[in-house]
């Protein structure tokens, strides 16, 4: 997906390994810093408009060499936990989802992804387009 590329090219700065498509319709990245993630996210789901994508956050360590040219190859509890939100999504539904240590294992976290989730919803392409260059 081009959108990918681009988005991994303009954000070198904070990515450790780059976007990548991983089983068909999946992809991942990992990501040395928190900055920015938030406005990603909405690029994200810009980029896939109509469809909806599910995104699961994981925050942890990374116990492998760290694969600067794709997101593959590599292992650790922040892949543990990216991959333990995607199966709650598809068993719970919702399309975000963190796990692993701060901020993900505090108990207001659940609640305000709903309601971020919930509220970001409800929004057109125009106001995705306007937060994520906040």
């Amino acid at each position: 997906m081009a959108g990918l590329a681009k988005l991994s090219s303009r954000r070198r700065d904070v990515l450790a390994s780059p976007y990548t498509l991983t089983l068909g319709d999946e992809f991942q990245a990992l990501y040395s810093t928190v900055q920015g993630v938030a406005a990603d996210l909405i690029q994200l789901i810009l980029l896939a408009r109509p469809a909806r994508i599910r995104i699961a956050l994981g925050w942890g360590r990374i116990e492998t060499r760290i694969n600067r040219k794709q997101a593959l190859g590599m292992d650790g509890p922040a892949f543990h936990a990216a991959r333990d939100g995607m199966n709650a999504l598809r068993r719970d539904g919702g399309w975000l989802h963190g796990s692993g240590g701060f901020p993900f294992n505090s108990p207001l976290w659940p609640p305000l992804c709903r309601l971020f989730a919930a509220e970001v919803d409800s929004w057109n392409t125009n106001r995705l387009t306007i937060f994520r260059a906040c």
